[in-house]
């Protein structure tokens, strides 16, 4: 059984949905070099492998997020520079928080996108920053 630590998943509070990233590999020096990451929903399940340069800026975006839980203005986003995931969140400004996000499978001859949305509430991104940074940092 895998350490809660190895798995991150972010659950959709209005729908099946769920985000989660596993199977993180570290190059000779302990840096992040990719993780997995599966989206799934009903009648969804898509995944890619993504490859991070600089993986904390992941955790910090999570970390934004939490500071800025009673609202922002427009989209924050996260993508790699590879962008096999891209993250696109807004908040309500009441406690209301949309991630969009676009999975991309661009290096294979049978490339494809596919795009979900996990909703979640301002209460919980302390806990999805954690999580995050957790999983991270092994």
């Amino acid at each position: 059984m895998a350490d809660e630590t190895s798995i991150f998943r972010i659950h959709s509070s209005l729908h099946c949905g769920t985000l989660e990233f596993f199977d993180v590999l570290r190059d000779r020096h302990g840096e992040v070099e990719q993780f997995s990451i599966w989206l799934t929903d009903e009648n969804l399940r898509a995944g890619v492998q993504v490859y991070p340069a600089g993986a904390m800026c992941l955790a910090a975006y999570f970390e934004d997020l939490a500071k800025h839980w009673a609202g922002w203005d427009g989209v924050k986003e996260w993508a790699p520079w590879e962008q096999g995931l891209v993250l696109k969140s807004t908040n309500d400004g009441r406690g209301h928080i949309t991630i969009d996000v676009k999975l991309h499978r661009y290096w294979h001859p049978r490339d494809w996108t596919v795009q979900g949305t996990i909703f979640t509430d301002a209460g919980l991104l302390d806990r999805i920053a954690s999580d995050c940074r957790s999983f991270l940092k092994g």
